[in-house]
């Protein structure tokens, strides 16, 4: 919704779900899909630390994606 663009909830889910993985389920590595159209998402993606890996395309599909992985 519009009226909630760029007030930073999606970040703070998106932290608060990453942090409960890592640190309360010992997840050693969180990874992302996102289409290369998508700057928002891959911005907010980068914010969290997760740096770009490679392209991929998933099976079935002939969308390049861009896939991203924490350190």
């Amino acid at each position: 919704m519009e009226e909630f663009e760029g007030k930073g909830y999606a970040y703070e889910a998106a932290e608060k779900v990453k942090s409960i993985g890592m640190d309360e389920f010992g997840l050693t590595k969180i990874s992302a899909i996102i289409s290369k159209d998508n700057l928002s998402s891959q911005k907010l993606i980068e914010k969290l630390g997760l740096k770009f890996q490679k392209y991929i395309t998933l099976p079935g599909e002939d969308e390049e994606l861009k896939y991203y992985e924490t350190e």
